[in-house]
């Protein structure tokens, strides 16, 4: 019993680190311009858009594509983190499964 009940301990511990690494998952991307530069959260959400001054010389319709090129660029980072956090976790979390 003190057996199994320190096995699931460790697999608490596995997923409240897992998922405290997730909620931190961050990305940031800039534009090859420089004029645009998009932070994201673990979920794709914008969280931080900032422009250099350059980016008043770019045609709105531009700007608003390279907006959203970089946020998606930003996106894609962070889901990869997010990818490779859970494979991280999944892997731990069989190791922690299985039995001798």
């Amino acid at each position: 019993m003190d057996e199994l009940l320190e096995r699931a301990g460790r697999q608490l511990d596995c997923l409240r680190g897992a998922s405290e690494q997730l909620s931190q998952i961050s990305a940031t991307s800039t534009c090859p311009g420089g004029h645009v530069t998009a932070t994201v959260d673990g979920q794709g959400a914008l969280t931080g858009l900032t422009f250099a001054d350059s980016a008043r010389t770019v045609d709105p319709a531009v700007l608003g594509d390279v907006i959203v090129a970089t946020a998606a660029r930003a996106a894609a980072q962070a889901f990869a983190r997010r990818a490779a956090l859970i494979t991280q976790f999944n892997d731990e979390l069989t190791e922690l499964t299985r039995t001798e």
